[in-house]
C-alpha cells in the first residue's frame, strides 16, 4: 500500500576499502517485492523501473543497479536480469527511470517478483511506499480473449 509519508532504507555498499581508495564493489540486495496471478493467463508488460535514492557519504556513487523479474511457480522459475549504470552521483535525493520493455505471461498461480540490486562504492538511502517519491513498475497488462 502507497503511503503519503516516504520511506526509505539505508543500504550498505559492499566493496574492499583501501586507505585512499576503494575497489571491487559487489551487488547487493536493496529488496523485493512479488504480486501472486490469480485464476487467468495474463501477459505482463514491464515497460520501466523508477527508483529514487541518494548517497549517504561524501563518495563519488559511480554505481550500477541490476532488476531481476522472475515468474516462480510450483515447479519452476523462470528470470531475466536487466543493468543500467546509475544516471546521477548520489549527491541529491533524485528518481532514475529505466526503460526495460520486457512482456512476461503469466499463468493461474504463478507468482511475478521483482529484485533490485544496488552496486557501488557508497552507502545509499533507497526511497519507496510514496505518493511523491513513485518508485516503481511502469507497466501494463492484457488478457487473452
Amino acid at each position: 500500500e502507497v503511503g503519503t509519508d516516504t520511506v526509505y532504507k539505508t543500504v550498505q555498499a559492499n566493496y574492499t576499502d583501501h586507505i585512499l581508495y576503494r575497489s571491487d564493489p559487489k551487488p547487493v540486495m536493496v529488496g523485493n517485492w512479488s504480486a501472486e496471478n490469480t485464476d487467468f493467463a495474463i501477459d505482463l508488460a514491464v515497460e520501466s523501473i523508477t527508483v529514487w535514492w541518494e548517497g549517504i557519504e561524501e563518495y563519488d556513487a559511480d554505481c550500477k543497479w541490476y532488476f531481476v523479474f522472475a515468474i516462480k511457480n510450483e515447479t519452476d522459475t523462470q528470470s531475466e536480469q536487466y543493468s543500467a549504470d546509475c544516471l546521477n552521483d548520489g549527491s541529491e535525493l533524485s528518481g532514475e527511470t529505466f526503460t526495460i520493455d520486457g512482456i512476461v505471461t503469466l499463468q493461474p498461480g504463478d507468482t511475478f517478483e521483482v529484485e533490485i540490486w544496488y552496486e557501488g562504492y557508497e552507502d545509499i538511502n533507497f526511497y519507496f511506499n510514496s505518493e511523491e517519491l513513485d518508485t516503481g513498475l511502469g507497466v501494463s497488462f492484457s488478457i487473452d480473449e
